[in-house]
């Protein structure tokens, strides 16, 4: 089951990067997670995962290959 801890770090260290982006209306940022990977391939819970909250990124999506299976955490 995918870890809302470990997706938090990873906006935290894209929001600390966000630094260095072009100015934009909005950022949103893309989590991809390849079930080709072994170690990527998670379950993505969507029922009782608490939001995630940006400064930076409007939306916060995670996107699972193969699947289709799209879930928006912000």
């Amino acid at each position: 089951m995918m870890s809302r801890d470990r997706l938090l770090d990873i906006v935290k260290a894209k929001e600390v990067l966000s630094a260095n982006y072009k100015p934009c209306d909005a950022y949103w940022l893309l989590v991809v997670v390849d079930f080709i990977d072994a170690a990527q391939d998670q379950e993505i819970r969507v029922d009782g995962f608490d939001p995630i909250t940006s400064n930076i990124f409007e939306k916060v999506i995670v996107y699972k290959t193969g699947f289709g299976h799209i879930f928006e955490a912000k």
